[in-house]
């Protein structure tokens, strides 16, 4: 412990992790080192990324002067609260007014990972939100994973995150946002509107990853993602997994909005396996530029989009091609006229590869047939003899 507060002392730490080890479980110890961590910490300029582990936040009873000094790192840009290697299944130890009321003294934090964090009402919501706005212009990642809603007494009348979320779509760097609950998912309440979801995939610019795991989605909930994907043109990747009221109805809404956006390359990830193959295929099938050939069919564009297709499968699978023909059949026909014309294309070439041989071979016979016999041998006083029969002496 002695070296690592040297080297903080030093500036010569650019990561701080904060876990727990057999000496600070003395709790002698762990006071004395959190003593000595709070009296180099205030000078440091060169820690970039702090991680705390719960069970150290666990043995420490100045969790505000610890956040305090942590956000005040004028160099901070990561900073994680996790469990480390070892996953623990309670509520953690996170003190969240410590936390929230702190947060916006880290003006330059780009990065930003909270598991297990406890939003008991709507004022804890809204200090989140405050801090997301305070870090506004740096944030560019943000994971807040397993939230627990409500109280241990009362789960049943959960705060929205509205606001925390409506705080994110404001942010002009944020390229990841990750969510996730840790409530149960037999309670009915609505912990993110529709009107702030579509704000979210509409508005966010920037944004290109977006996970909503057990986030209480269900259809309609799907059908305003659906309503926000027909124009997107930026998000390479949604996460809606382990929201178990999504149904058929939700999953083919969000589809046939991918269907009619030639443009999205967006990898959606879904508990069916049905309509995971069909997601992975209409990312192909963009991938090979499907809008150019569907806007305006020519047979040059059809050509290159069936190379690009079969350059993105090498095992040849034809998934992707059927399900393209499903969906643009009008496609069927110039598809059935190009293949029939590359065929005959192919019986040509053939037909002249194998004439040209022939050829080839012919040639090859007369020339053997004029060629010298030339007669070599080992004796120095005889001479090579050459007989050449069609040479007529003059």
């Amino acid at each position: 412990m002695d070296s690592l507060l040297e080297r903080i002392e030093e500036n010569k730490l650019d990561a701080l992790y904060l876990f727990m080890t057999e000496t600070l479980r003395d709790r002698t110890e762990f006071d004395r080192f959190i003593s000595n961590l709070f009296s180099v910490l205030p000078h440091n300029w060169s820690i970039q990324r702090v991680e705390v582990g719960h069970e150290f936040l666990s043995m420490c009873t100045q969790q505000d002067e610890l956040f305090s000094l942590i956000s005040g790192l004028e160099s901070l840009k990561g900073l994680i609260i996790s469990d480390g290697y070892i996953p623990r299944k309670d509520n953690g130890a996170l003190c969240t007014d410590s936390f929230l009321t702190n947060l916006p003294r880290a003006r330059n934090l780009q990065y930003l990972d909270i598991q297990r964090l406890r939003l008991a009402d709507e004022s804890q919501v809204e200090l989140l939100a405050e801090g997301f706005e305070c870090v506004q212009d740096s944030l560019e990642e943000i994971r807040i994973t397993g939230i627990f809603l409500g109280t241990e007494q009362n789960d049943e009348t959960l705060p929205s995150l509205d606001a925390a979320i409506q705080a994110c779509v404001e942010m002009s760097h944020l390229r990841s946002l990750a969510v996730s609950c840790n409530t149960p998912v037999h309670n009915s309440a609505t912990i993110l509107s529709k009107d702030v979801l579509m704000d979210l995939c509409q508005s966010s610019s920037t944004l290109q990853d977006l996970a909503l795991r057990a986030m209480h989605l269900d259809d309609d909930t799907c059908t305003t993602i659906a309503e926000a994907l027909i124009t997107n043109s930026f998000l390479t990747s949604l996460d809606i997994r382990q929201n178990p009221n999504i149904t058929v109805r939700g999953y083919k809404a969000i589809l046939g909005s991918l269907e009619r956006n030639y443009d999205l390359w967006c990898s959606v990830m879904v508990d069916n396996e049905s309509f995971q193959a069909k997601f992975n295929a209409l990312i192909e099938l963009n991938q090979a530029n499907r809008g150019d050939l569907v806007r305006s069919p020519t047979r040059e564009k059809l050509t290159a989009f069936l190379e690009r297709l079969q350059d993105s499968q090498p095992d040849g699978d034809p998934t992707s091609l059927w399900y393209f023909l499903t969906i643009h059949d009008s496609i069927l026909h110039p598809l059935v006229s190009f293949l029939k014309f590359k065929s005959r294309k192919e019986e040509t070439q053939k037909e002249e590869q194998h004439a040209s041989n022939n050829n080839n071979n012919n040639s090859s016979s007369i020339n053997t047939a004029k060629r010298p016999a030339i007669t070599v041998t080992d004796d120095p006083k005889r001479q090579k003899v050459a007989q050449v029969d069609d040479i007529t002496p003059t």
